[in-house]
């Protein structure tokens, strides 16, 4: 198995990110919330995790710009080098489209998400999370727009609560 990262956007907050028992990270969750617009992720940019993660989910095209070492120290690559295989990458997934390609979809029809954050608190329920336990919470919802839209204001408020406590593990489910 891979491993899977969420990047910065999330690291802070979110421990582990599971779709229909599936681990992904967030090119995994951005892949199907455009699946279900039917639109395919045909090209992705960015670290050696997110890029590998997405091939081995839906094998789009890929470049790497940067990977982490076994110390865990993050090594850039050339520049110019990074900018030459972007740009190859990208021809490359266009030529294809143009000659008559099918991007793979992700599934993108989940029964619910699993979140398990980083944090130490407690939020109140309201209309849209459910709080199942003292430290699991429920998200349901009719589709994964309304699923994401709702998880997204859940972790909105999450940087403002997040100094009560560290590193205690909240699990929440979403659930279209």
């Amino acid at each position: 198995a891979l491993p899977i990262y969420l990047p910065h956007t999330y690291t802070e907050r979110i421990k582990r990110l599971s779709i229909d028992g599936q681990e992904v990270g967030e090119p995994g969750m951005l892949a199907r919330l455009a699946a279900c617009q039917g639109t395919p992720v045909v090209m992705v940019a960015g670290d050696k995790a997110a890029c590998d993660e997405i091939s081995a989910d839906i094998g789009c095209r890929t470049a790497s710009s940067k990977s982490v070492d076994a110390e865990g120290v993050m090594r850039h690559r050339p520049r110019i080098e990074s900018m030459r295989e972007i740009v190859g990458s990208a021809y490359a997934a266009i030529r294809g489209m143009a000659g008559g390609a099918k991007p793979t979809l992700p599934l993108h029809q989940p029964g619910h998400f699993d979140i398990e954050l980083h944090a130490g608190y407690e939020v109140g329920g309201d209309a849209e999370v459910e709080r199942m336990a003292p430290d699991k919470y429920r998200i349901r919802s009719e589709s994964i727009l309304d699923a994401y839209g709702a998880f997204q204001r859940f972790v909105e408020r999450l940087p403002e609560l997040r100094s009560q406590a560290r590193n205690h593990r909240t699990t929440l489910h979403v659930t279209p």
